[in-house]
């Protein structure tokens, strides 16, 4: 168990595996799921972030990190744009993560366009949530 935020590139890969663990995975060497709990998602912006973004299913690099980049480009990595995930004719190979340029571009890809309406704020225990009015 980890006393404090996970920081290192072992702490996020270990926090991955256990979520895709929970999710069912007998084997998670790089075994696909059988899809009943859709795909896992990694978004990173640094270069301890790689690793989960390369093992889950959909990595996605956000923020404009050079180190994050330079990582990438020395490791052979594919860097695709995001919204290449929705070109199901477009084979996912291993090794393949995707470029995003903001927040709203992964919402808008991941969840649909609608995602981005307006929310109605409601307090709740401290903390904001949202809601379509």
């Amino acid at each position: 168990a980890l006393s404090g935020p996970p920081s290192t590139a072992l702490d996020k890969l270990q926090i991955l595996e256990g979520l895709l663990q929970a999710r069912g995975e007998e084997d998670v060497s790089g075994r696909e799921s059988d899809g009943a709990w859709g795909e896992s998602v990694f978004v990173g912006d640094s270069v301890t972030d790689l690793a989960a973004m390369l093992r889950a299913d959909v990595g996605i690099v956000v923020g404009s990190s050079q180190s994050l980049r330079l990582t990438i480009d020395q490791l052979g990595v594919r860097l695709l744009p995001l919204v290449a995930v929705l070109n199901e004719a477009l084979p996912r190979a291993p090794g393949t993560i995707y470029e995003a340029r903001s927040w709203d571009e992964i919402t808008a890809v991941l969840l649909g366009w609608k995602a981005l309406e307006p929310l109605e704020p409601l307090p709740v225990q401290g903390y904001l949530v949202h809601k379509k009015p």
